[in-house]
């Protein structure tokens, strides 16, 4: 199996704890490779926290076609992340499925 754009996966958002050097560094590499390979990828690192974050973070969400939250031990317990994931599951829960939600767990 190729993987492209072309799929029925189009937008990618991806979800790492902020500050976790580690995640912020699988993060960087799955975005590059997506972006690579084409699809069209939202990381929410560019953003400062606030009204307008949640705004487009929830926007983001909604419109992507997969949701990848990166799992580790510093991420397990960030609310934040949990905030993000939940927002993912609600976006599914009235979308079909969609966005599909795909962990990756970290070490």
């Amino acid at each position: 199996m190729t993987l492209s754009a072309s799929s029925a996966l189009k937008r990618i958002a991806i979800l790492s704890k902020r500050y976790t050097p580690l995640d912020e560094q699988l993060g960087r590499f799955l975005e590059t490779q997506l972006a690579g390979y084409g699809f069209e990828v939202f990381t929410d690192k560019h953003l400062n926290v606030g009204v307008e974050w949640a705004a487009e973070l929830e926007k983001q969400l909604r419109s992507a076609d997969a949701v990848i939250p990166l799992i580790s031990s510093g991420s397990a317990y960030s609310e934040m992340l949990a905030y993000e994931v939940e927002l993912a599951h609600e976006a599914a829960q009235a979308n079909q499925g969609r966005p599909r939600i795909i962990p990756v767990r970290m070490n």
